[in-house]
């Protein structure tokens, strides 16, 4: 039998497990017993100590490249089948999507110590060469000569590095990456310009989404998401601090209004905001040894034991309804609501917000956005709340591609073609997961109308910020004539 080591937050919280290609996870006692314990994934909860393949093997599986080309490459680099995804992790697991760590039981020393080790940094050369061969050969995120590997889901040729604000650095062990960088794809020219312009025009209208830039460097332009899953922990507990202080602030304010209400409401500010200077206190103390902390998340197949390979709904992987109900489940679960009473009305919130991510994909023609392209975010005491938005990208902009052929990776009611889809569809959807339909269809139109508007502004700030693109003129006229036109319906 081989094992791994699983790590999350720095600390072991169980075993990985494999036997004659049969993978299975235990979690260890002190983990599940800790307060500010959470599940490795929403399919393999705490209250069961073992979890078998049935869930396993779908969760471990999303952790890794959708792409036979680099599982092919890794397989024979790292001499393993390159169908058996522990045999993959235990080379490639040290740095993963979300807080997870996979290690081998002779690593353990490498990351779990006091402080994190130093990035081996990177000049520009040798990162745009990097960026070329990672074009070239997507199996290429790391080189022979880095000290550990990493792991991201996705089909699209990407790194992972490490960038302090002023230079990049491969890492190892327990300092983890803090960005993404995916070079611009031959196959669809501009697509680094599409994908940051589509990323800042649903955060323009709203969406939460992951935070984007691109980098021209040299040759070859990439763009660079900044990981929504790790965090600067100085810079978190700066960000506490303040709130912290706006809040006593305010209590303060309440106080000085003398009216009963008005006391109770200043007593439960106040409350929070020792709480906040608490969470404070505590993030300065990490900071003395961590620059950057993972924090967890899973994609929507991994939390519904949905093997990636399967991602799109016509093939059996999760739809709308199945999301928008895991969302009220997860997020508005009783431990969630207990911890802190906001989250009562989170679940409400998020529902809301995936709806904006299904509208917004449909108003751009984003038809990758399948169930490995939204997430939950699972933080300390079991909260859960949904991920940003990112991998937002148009057809629209591509000739060689027919919307008139192209079909939603979920569908709208029963219409996955995205030229059919109309407000009857969405009406449809709406009853059948018990969301208001008006609402839903005012939304759908606010939407379109603002687009184009904030679609302008977005564009001008790129191109202000040197960035020119054909991409960018051919989305400019396809996503406005299709906003005005749903506008209007």
């Amino acid at each position: 039998m081989k094992e791994l080591i699983v790590i999350l937050n720095g600390r072991e919280a169980g075993t990985l497990k494999n036997e004659q290609g049969k993978s299975s996870f235990m979690y260890a006692d002190s983990w599940r017993t800790s307060d500010d314990t959470f599940p490795v994934s929403m399919s393999m909860p705490l209250t069961a100590r073992e979890h078998t393949n049935r869930t396993v093997e779908p969760f471990i599986w999303g952790l890794l490249p959708d792409n036979d080309d680099v599982l092919k490459s890794w397989g024979k680099k790292f001499q393993v089948s390159q169908r058996n995804a522990f045999d993959l992790l235990s080379h490639v697991g040290e740095d993963c999507a979300g807080a997870i760590q996979f290690v081998t039981p002779e690593r353990i020393e490498s990351v779990l110590p006091e402080a994190q080790p130093e990035p081996d940094w990177l000049t520009d050369t040798q990162l745009a060469e990097r960026l070329r061969l990672v074009r070239t050969d997507a199996s290429a995120g790391r080189l022979g000569s880095d000290r550990s590997q990493f792991s991201l889901a996705g089909a699209q040729p990407k790194t992972a590095l490490f960038f302090d604000g002023a230079k990049w650095g491969a890492t190892s062990g327990r300092t983890a990456t803090t960005h993404i960088l995916k070079p611009a794809s031959t196959a669809f020219p501009g697509h680094a310009e599409n994908e940051h312009l589509c990323l800042r025009l649903a955060a323009a209208l709203g969406l939460e989404t992951a935070q984007s830039t691109v980098l021209q460097l040299e040759d070859v332009p990439t763009i660079v998401i900044e990981r929504y899953d790790r965090i600067i922990v100085r810079d978190a507990a700066e960000k506490r601090r303040a709130h912290a202080i706006k809040l006593q602030a305010e209590a303060a304010a309440r106080k000085a209004m003398g009216d009963v209400d008005a006391e109770r409401a200043s007593d439960e500010i106040e409350r929070e905001a020792n709480e906040d200077f608490d969470l404070a206190e505590k993030l300065f103390k990490q900071a003395e040894t961590t620059y950057v902390a993972r924090l967890h998340q899973e994609d929507f197949c991994q939390a519904l034991s949905i093997h990636p390979a399967i991602k799109y709904q016509n093939q059996g992987g999760p739809g709308a309804k199945q999301i928008v109900e895991t969302i009220r489940s997860s997020v508005s679960s009783h431990r969630s609501v207990e911890r802190d009473p906001k989250f009562e009305f989170a679940a409400h919130d998020d529902v809301q917000r995936f709806f904006d991510a299904l509208i917004f994909n449909w108003l751009i023609g984003g038809t990758d956005a399948h169930g490995k392209n939204y997430s939950l975010l699972i933080g300390s005491g079991g909260v859960v709340r949904l991920a940003p938005l990112y991998d937002i990208a148009s057809i629209l902009a591509y000739p060689n591609i027919d919307p008139l052929k192209a079909k939603l990776a979920m569908k709208v009611g029963d219409e996955y073609r995205l030229r059919y889809i109309g407000l009857s569809d969405w009406r449809k959807l709406a009853v059948n997961v018990r969301v208001n339909e008006d609402r839903l269809v005012q939304r759908i139109r606010a939407m379109a109308v603002e687009l184009p508007d904030r679609l302008s502004d977005e564009i001008k700030i790129m191109r202000e910020g040197g960035l020119e693109h054909m991409v960018l003129d051919a989305l400019a006229v396809a996503l406005t004539d299709r906003a005005t036109g749903i506008s209007t319906l």
